[in-house]
């Protein structure tokens, strides 16, 4: 898997966008999975992308 990610300078706002390519299009659904569950404890807005 190949990440790339952005995340806003700003101490008042909390955001990640992040960018992947995925090798096996099955890990897809558990790598969504893992980044939603970590933005909701953390308080972060996610945007994300991920495609094979």
């Amino acid at each position: 898997m190949e990440i790339r990610y952005s995340v806003s300078p700003s101490a008042d706002e909390k955001a990640a966008m992040i960018f992947g390519k995925m090798k096996q299009k099955s890990a897809l659904g558990r790598v969504e999975d893992f980044l939603r569950q970590r933005a909701m404890q953390s308080g972060i807005v996610l945007i994300s992308g991920l495609g094979e």
